[in-house]
């Protein structure tokens, strides 16, 4: 079953943002809203839940992903239909100057990517320091990344995606996560007991294990700080004594540093997803979803990887009136 949540930060509102699917609304003939669940610490701390799309295809599964893109300042979230990809992005709750859209309006909430021509294993996406990157899993095994760039001087009025990986072999996988360091893309993919570090630049792409472990894997994320050049993969293993989670983090340099895996910490529910993302003052923050029906119940790690001290709350923080 592919990740519920999809997780960024986004500047222009120094907000924390959690992408995720609510449930069906009576009198609305659509599929699941797609709402951004998110959080400011600024001077005022604020916390909201903010409708990204009021509706989706009625056929629309509960699996997301999301990024935040600095040329055009809009959040990006990508869904699936089961047997299509589809995107759509929105400014922020308080748009400051960011370009006036031109494609997503009321008669186009969203549009297509692509087909996926076998069924939906997991998604990922991030933006890469010059365009926004799509990783997307299919039950088949097939490992493809999809870039595109807005806003470009060709055209102001749509947003081309171009295919540049397409690997099979990756027929166990699980679950995905993206990421860019040293250069090139990375796909961190996780099957049951292992994580695999797909990497590719250009033409090339090759592969790796990261790191393995003896309970089964629930997700993966990651954070790369580039100020020390380190990349931060998170893992999340279920804990079949206690029925809880387990955080590991496998962390290295990128063509350096061989990985090195550390225990995090455990939180006392089991995970169905999680997002890592990197803060301007370095912080390093993971939100974790647990496992429920319909809407789930969303939480904040701001310990780890970069503390040794692991601790989590409920998200978004509550906050005095």
């Amino acid at each position: 079953m592919a990740r519920e949540i999809g997780v960024f930060y986004a500047p222009d509102d120094d907000g924390e943002h959690a992408l995720q699917f609510g449930n069906l609304q009576p009198g609305i003939n659509g599929g699941l809203p797609l709402l951004d669940v998110w959080f400011t610490p600024s001077n005022k701390p604020k916390s909201t839940v903010w409708p990204a799309l009021l509706f989706t295809p009625m056929n629309t599964l509960r699996a997301v992903a999301g990024a935040y893109c600095p040329i055009d300042q809009r959040r990006y979230a990508f869904f699936s239909t089961g047997t299509d990809v589809l995107w759509t992005r929105y400014p922020s709750a308080h748009p400051h100057n960011a370009p006036k859209e031109t494609i997503i309006d009321a008669a186009n909430p969203f549009l297509g990517l692509t087909e996926l021509g076998a069924g939906l294993v997991d998604m990922a996406a991030h933006f890469n320091g010059s365009a926004l990157e799509i990783a997307i899993l299919r039950t088949d095994g097939l490992l493809v990344v999809f870039r595109g760039t807005p806003w470009t001087a060709q055209t102001k009025q749509q947003l081309q995606w171009t295919q540049v990986v397409g690997l099979a072999g990756f027929g166990d996988a699980q679950r995905i996560a993206i990421s860019e360091a040293a250069g090139a893309g990375h796909v961190f993919v996780a099957s049951n007991n292992v994580i695999t570090e797909v990497f590719y630049f250009g033409n090339t792409t090759g592969s790796g294990t990261i790191a393995t472990f003896t309970d089964q894997i629930l997700d993966v994320g990651n954070v790369f700080t580039p100020a020390d050049g380190v990349m931060h993969v998170v893992v999340a293993t279920a804990d079949p004594q206690s029925g809880g989670s387990t955080l590991f983090e496998a962390e290295f340099v990128p063509a350096v540093k061989p990985p090195q895996t550390r225990q995090l910490g455990t939180v006392n529910f089991r995970l169905a997803g999680l997002g890592a993302y990197l803060k301007p003052d370095g912080a390093q923050h993971i939100i974790m979803s647990q496992d429920a029906s319909g809407v789930a119940p969303l939480f904040l790690s701001w310990g780890a990887p970069d503390l040794s001290v692991f601790d989590f709350g409920l998200f978004p923080p509550r906050v005095a009136a």
